[in-house]
């Protein structure tokens, strides 16, 4: 998959690839390119619980020079993004270990859509981040299996180690600013409370491959946790308790999803599928137990790719479609029509001109791999008890 991100604001959706970020509504297309030159704010991020007495910042703000840092500046694209609607707020990563905080302005004309509130230094490059639902803090964690709390507030404060993982951090939410979950590399999704991150309260366990992405899905008997896996199911836990209320298999490996919410209370599901691709649509009814419908597969042509996909206000399906051969970026939109719950795809999707975005597998790699040394030493050692016998 590519390293491409699309989110709904308000009207509008926020695309970033690259080191480009675009606004996008039916009407008006903005677009802006991160500049790296920006000093970074004083401070590192902070590994210790009493984070406040800690004292490690850089005199002049700047990142120190290290014999990575050509290839630093190499790797300065869009790895992570979220957004915080009722405060405005767009946090956008890049893979050279900078976090920047951007408030999101209303449109109008001639003038920016952002206004960058700070750019700070994160301790590696990051896997995935999520606003607190009060937009006074943002979760984000990295690729070692990290999470630093960094305030929305105090823009200059440096990143504070919430919790740990022993394997890379795919994908966090935050249940109002109480619990975090996270999800990771090695099946586990795992409910930690917050600020007291040393009380983990439950794990989802269950999955046999590693946990993609996470969602949360509101029922009439409270919430509940959706989650993606590798292992080519879906499901669906009361996260508190860690308990699995409902599974459901897919033909394919599944990578990421997007939900909306229909008026009669069912959930939309839309899970982006990986080689071949397509998207899958699901329908999901909030009963005793869960049930599900499969809706509609969703194709492109055989030269192209699905990269990101999000539903907007009228649960029309947006998606950004990669071209393999040109490595041209378009953004096509499935209409939902409510009366038979189906998609029809626009006939005229919307180019990103001089754009390019190549394609690379990220999700091969996020398989382990498992080696067998046990079968060898026990052949030597039959052997060698056979030649001890024979003497």
């Amino acid at each position: 998959m590519n390293m491409s991100f699309i989110k709904l604001f308000r009207d509008s959706l926020i695309i970033a690839f690259n080191k480009k970020i675009f606004i996008t509504s039916s009407a008006t297309q903005w677009s802006n390119e991160l500049d790296s030159t920006v000093p970074l704010d004083k401070g590192r991020p902070r590994k210790y619980f009493n984070a406040d007495t800690d004292s490690d910042d850089e005199e002049d703000g700047q990142r120190p020079e290290s014999k990575d840092s050509y290839r630093n500046k190499a790797k300065d694209h869009i790895v992570a993004m979220d957004v915080n609607e009722s405060h405005s707020l767009l946090a956008i990563a890049t893979g050279d270990k900078t976090l920047y905080l951007f408030e999101i302005l209303e449109e109008t004309a001639n003038t920016d859509r952002l206004r960058l509130l700070s750019r700070r230094l994160v301790a590696r490059s990051s896997s995935c981040m999520k606003f607190a639902p009060n937009g006074k803090f943002l979760i984000i964690c990295d690729k070692g299996g990290d999470c630093y709390v960094y305030d929305c507030v105090d823009y200059g404060k440096p990143g504070r180690w919430v919790l740990g993982h022993m394997s890379q951090i795919l994908d966090v939410l935050i249940d109002d600013e109480e619990k975090i979950i996270t999800s990771d590399r090695d099946e586990k999704i795992r409910v930690t409370k917050y600020p007291v991150s040393h009380e983990i309260e439950s794990f989802c366990l269950g999955h046999t491959e590693f946990v993609s992405q996470l969602v949360f899905l509101k029922t009439p008997s409270g919430q509940h946790l959706l989650s993606l896996s590798g292992d080519k199911t879906f499901r669906v836990w009361t996260y508190e308790r860690g308990v699995e209320i409902f599974q459901q298999k897919i033909d394919h490996l599944g990578t990421k999803l997007t939900t909306t919410q229909l008026q009669d209370g069912s959930t939309l599901l839309a899970i982006l599928c990986y080689e071949p691709t397509k998207i899958i649509i699901y329908r999901l009814y909030s009963t005793e137990p869960v049930q599900v419908e499969r809706i509609q597969d969703l194709h492109v042509k055989s030269n192209e790719i699905f990269s990101s996909v999000v539903f907007d206000r009228q649960h029309n399906l947006v998606a950004l479609i990669i071209d393999r051969n040109t490595e041209e970026v378009s953004q096509i939109t499935f209409r939902f029509n409510q009366s038979n719950t189906n998609f029809v795809q626009d006939s005229l999707p919307k180019l990103f001109k001089d754009e390019r975005l190549p394609y690379v597998d990220t999700v091969t790699f996020m398989f382990k791999k498992k080696f067998d040394n046990i079968k060898d030493y026990q052949d030597r050692k039959r052997k060698r008890i056979e030649e001890k016998g024979n003497k």
